[in-house]
């Protein structure tokens, strides 16, 4: 009978204590800045066409400005977004930082998913793959051209293997050395591109560290 009302006031008596505990240390604990992850729903809204006043409105201030390139760092994205004369977006480039089910964009309005999608599945049979690489990278990718009446934007899709880039899980694979048919079946893209115009703007990862 004793032991049952002991717990409930040895209870009452250290709440107290760790509430003040928690409240001294949030106190003189220094603050930290920390990034915040992409919006889930990223490609739906910032897209070749849009101002960048609208860009400003959903994502904030850019991290870095350099030149026709705004860059955003997100917990699980890199974004580089390129503009035009007219002050709206011409391309957006993006690579993961994390892969895993928690990081996935849906890239509208095909049925892809950056981070899911495998580069088997965005490969068409007799699409070129390009390739590019220095001591410190490692990119390959596929260009593709859709959408609709009024919207159609080139779109290219690829693994990256660089500094402050989650590289994809799988067996390494090089369009240099190795057939199409050695592609790994698991090898996901964690890449993308969208632009108003053929050719990739090229990716400034280093910006980003």
């Amino acid at each position: 009978m004793l032991e049952n009302l002991l717990i409930p006031i040895g209870k009452s008596l250290i709440s107290p204590f760790m509430s003040l505990i928690s409240w001294t240390y949030g106190k003189f604990k220094r603050p930290s800045i920390e990034l915040k992850k992409a919006p889930a729903n990223f490609f739906f809204h910032i897209k070749p066409g849009v101002t960048v006043e609208r860009m400003r409105e959903i994502l904030g201030a850019p991290h870095k400005n350099i030149g026709e390139d705004y860059l955003y760092s997100f917990r699980d994205l890199r974004v580089q977004i390129s503009i035009d004369n007219e002050n709206s977006i011409r391309s957006i480039s993006a690579a993961l930082t994390n892969i895993s089910r928690l990081s996935r964009f849906s890239i509208p309005p095909l049925s892809y998913i950056l981070g899911k999608t495998t580069f088997l599945d965005v490969l068409e049979d007799e699409s070129p793959i390009h390739s590019d690489l220095s001591s410190k990278f490692y990119h390959y990718w596929t260009e593709a051209y859709y959408g609709s009446w009024g919207g159609y934007f080139y779109y290219s899709f690829g693994v990256l293997e660089a500094p402050g880039i989650a590289s994809p899980p799988g067996k390494f694979w090089s369009p240099n050395t190795q057939t199409r048919s050695e592609i790994p079946k698991d090898k996901r893209i964690n890449w993308v591109s969208i632009s108003i115009s053929e050719g990739i703007p090229a990716f400034n990862y280093l910006s980003f560290m």
